[in-house]
């Protein structure tokens, strides 16, 4: 999860609030398969 520091900074935050909004309506696994793409 936390492989790319360098290029995860700004977007983290702003990640990190959606992925949450997601991870609440959408299932764990689509949640943190649309937060690792974000971030790649």
């Amino acid at each position: 999860m936390g492989r790319n520091k360098s290029g995860k900074g700004k977007k983290s935050k702003e990640v990190k609030g959606k992925a949450r909004k997601n991870k609440r309506e959408i299932s764990k696994k689509e949640g943190f398969r649309k937060f690792q793409q974000t971030i790649y």
